[in-house]
């Protein structure tokens, strides 16, 4: 127990490293587009100067070999007033976007990408074995508690077999005795009471009755069929009906404390219209069936696992319980990767909530 707490601990630490991680990542993004952005910027503008400067050297050309024409003193005034290069070559000569840096950089990051990649397909694995390893450790627990439950019974069984019978056993005892046969052995008086009157159960039998209910505590206790123990009492032939009501009780509370105990998954999707999450109904439902939600998601749950679902629908919230009703496996057709949560036991509200978005965006039939 101590190695599985050890490792949640060190899966929580990770996990905080991997979100301030994100984080960081997504916030480098901003700023590399923001970077982009100005780089555009800048070779645009800077082709429009190149562009500028072509023109400008043309018309300087055109200007020199007009006072060329004309004669020398033209020459001259022309290349006294155009004696500096115009500022041209105050222009940028190289690329400003680091190519080779950036080139560096780029194969880095795709090496990382890749195996970040099969990083992510490993843990997706795993993931799904965990789940897998939690449905049938509820699946052996059950199977145990149903042979509990089915020993319970047995117990019980043989604890009202032995109440009913316990004065007969004993009588059957004392008559091997070498007692005197005129006089009534002080144990039968015990085991059958006074002439006329209903038999009291043994010091011996409600001595096993006490241990058997301290062992049963926090269920029902058992009970105890009174009056006389012989083959035609009235009372004794209720004893059946008995036995068969206290045995749906314990089978009704063995579902009820494996429901409870089964371990309980919430899922939470967020439904905007734009995304793969939606709801969804089958071709045979009618107007008054409630449409289930389809959540996307890589990690399946068994079809009639129990789960709690917490949907966004706008400013809505929607809570409530729900039963996975089918799968679509990655790759297969019809959309993404995900399972179809039927919902159960809805509120007037949450059903008001539904039907106002479903109004407005009508579930995938399938």
């Amino acid at each position: 127990m101590a190695d599985k707490d050890a490792l949640l601990i060190e899966e929580q630490a990770l996990f905080e490293r991997e979100r301030g991680l994100a984080e960081w990542e997504a916030t480098l993004m901003e700023q590399e587009q923001g970077v982009v952005q100005s780089e555009r910027a800048f070779k645009k503008r800077n082709k429009t100067l190149l562009n500028l400067v072509s023109y400008v050297a043309e018309q300087e050309a055109n200007l020199r070999r007009r006072a060329e024409a004309i004669g020398p003193e033209a020459s001259l005034l022309v290349g006294e007033r155009l004696s500096d290069d115009g500022g041209a070559g105050g222009l940028p000569q190289g690329g400003v976007g680091l190519a080779d840096q950036r080139s560096v950089m780029i194969e880095r990051r795709r090496e990382l990408l890749e195996i970040r990649t099969a990083l992510v397909e490993e843990r997706e694995a795993l993931v799904a074995q965990r789940y897998e390893a939690i449905d049938q450790a509820e699946g052996a627990t059950a199977e145990v508690e149903k042979r509990l439950l089915e020993r319970e019974r047995e117990i019980s069984e043989a604890l009202r077999e032995l109440i009913t019978s316990s004065a007969s056993l004993q009588s059957d005892d004392d008559d091997d005795g070498e007692e005197d046969e005129d006089e009534e052995p002080a144990s039968a008086r015990q085991a059958h009471g006074p002439p006329g009157g209903s038999a009291p159960v043994s010091s011996s039998v409600r001595h096993t009755q006490h241990k058997s209910a301290s062992n049963d505590i926090g269920r029902e206790p058992l009970e105890v069929v009174g009056g006389d123990v012989s083959s035609d009492s009235p009372k004794r032939s209720e004893a059946p009906g008995s036995r068969g009501e206290d045995e749906v009780t314990r089978r009704r509370k063995g579902r009820a404390r494996a429901r409870t105990n089964q371990f309980r998954i919430t899922l939470e999707a967020l439904i905007d219209g734009v995304e793969d999450n939606h709801f969804f109904a089958y071709r045979d439902d009618g107007p008054e069936d409630v449409p289930g939600v389809f959540i996307s998601t890589p990690n399946l749950l068994k079809v009639g696992r129990e789960v709690r679902v917490r949907v966004g629908l706008g400013s809505g919230l929607l809570e409530a319980t729900g039963i996975v009703g089918w799968r679509r496996q990655r790759g297969e057709a019809g959309g993404p990767p995900g399972m179809g949560v039927e919902l159960l036991n809805l509120s007037d509200s949450d059903r008001a909530l539904i039907q106002g978005w479903t109004e407005e965006h009508p579930p995938v039939r399938i």
